[in-house]
Formats: structure tokens, C-alpha cells, sequence
């Protein structure tokens, strides 16, 4: 089947948008993580720019696992939650990272962790279920038999 450069170029300007969904949980479960090893508020509290080793230290993440808090730092500077200073490698929080802190009253931090919680994601991954002719399961059924599995 040929096609023609319109139709390649549109197809290939779209393809991202779907690696955007089908990976659209990965940015869930990076926040989740900040917001479990409250990152934000080592952040915010350290009162200055703080490095990736001072970070760690203070969370009292081992050496040999720097490398990742590294690339979960960079992921959460992309999301926005966190700055990086140029070429420093030392991080503030941004605007959005107020959303994380324990102290404030409009956090976010419990929404978060409910909304990534297996019992509510796992039926979301079985939702096709409702759909098979043979079945005449709701999505309200679905999540009963998601949660009851999980129960034993």
C-alpha cells in the first residue's frame, strides 16, 4: 500500500501522540514516587538550590542509586513540578511542585496516591471486558470482581 508524503508526513506527526498514551501512566507513577519520597519538600525546604547529591542525602537514597534519583529528577523537571539551573544540576520547584508539599492546604499529594492506587487503576485495564458479546459485565461488576480478587 503506498501513500502519499501528505499522508506519511500527517502519520508521522501524529505517531507521537500515540506513545503519549500508550505511556501516559509513566508520568502517573513518577509523580506517585515524588510525592511517596516527598522530594518536594526536601526541595522547598532546603531554602536554596539544592544538588542532586545534597537531594539524595537528605532522602537517604543510597550512592549506587544516585543514578536513578538523577533520572527521575529529569523526568519530574519535564513535567514541570521541578527547575533544573542550567548546566548546575541543582533543582527548585516550580509553580506546579506546590501541588506536592505536605504543608500546604491545596496539596494534592492524597488524590495522587488514590488515583494510582491498583484498585483503581487495575479495572480501568479490563475495560474491554465490558464489551465481549458473551459477557454482560458493567463496569461496576468489573471493579467488584477487581476488588474482591485483591481482598483474598
Amino acid at each position: 500500500m503506498e501513500m502519499d508524503a501528505a499522508t506519511a508526513i500527517e502519520l508521522l506527526d501524529a505517531q507521537p501522540r500515540v506513545w503519549d498514551h500508550c505511556l501516559g501512566y509513566i508520568n502517573a507513577m513518577t509523580v506517585q514516587c515524588a510525592v511517596e519520597l516527598e522530594i518536594a519538600d526536601v526541595v522547598h525546604g532546603y531554602g536554596q538550590p539544592i544538588s542532586l547529591g545534597e537531594l539524595a542525602a537528605a532522602l537517604e537514597i543510597s550512592p549506587e542509586k544516585a543514578p536513578f534519583l538523577s533520572r527521575l529528577m529529569r523526568m519530574l523537571v519535564h513535567l514541570g513540578y521541578f527547575v533544573e539551573e542550567e548546566g548546575e544540576g541543582r533543582y527548585t520547584v516550580a509553580p506546579l511542585c506546590q501541588f506536592l508539599l505536605k504543608d500546604k492546604p491545596f496539596n494534592a499529594r492524597a488524590y495522587i496516591v488514590c488515583m494510582n492506587h491498583p484498585n483503581m487503576v487495575d479495572p480501568w485495564r479490563h475495560m474491554s471486558a465490558c464489551f465481549e458479546p458473551a459477557k454482560t459485565t458493567s463496569y461496576q461488576q468489573l471493579v467488584a470482581v477487581v476488588l474482591r480478587r485483591r481482598s483474598r
